[in-house]
């Protein structure tokens, strides 16, 4: 649920700056009230391109399905070691 609820946040752009932002608080929101973990996306420079091009596919098509996986494999965090 918080990811699609940071899709949706972020593609809507509520904002003219701040959509991201926004949606990973949201996503937090969700998640830490679900006692499932964190979410946070990786620094910039750890991202790569790939988050660009799966956030650029998704702002194009509104096809959740990429986008939900990467952020799946590197933004939930469940673990705190």
């Amino acid at each position: 649920m918080a990811i699609g609820v940071f899709c949706r946040v972020c593609r809507g752009q509520w904002f003219a700056n701040g959509n991201k932002r926004t949606a990973t608080m949201k996503a937090n929101h969700q998640l830490i009230h679900d006692g499932v973990g964190l979410f946070a996306l990786p620094l910039p420079d750890l991202m790569g391109e790939d988050f660009r091009r799966v956030l650029t596919d998704y702002y194009e098509s509104a096809d959740e399905s990429g986008m939900s996986a990467w952020l799946r494999e590197h933004a939930i965090v469940t673990r705190f070691d």
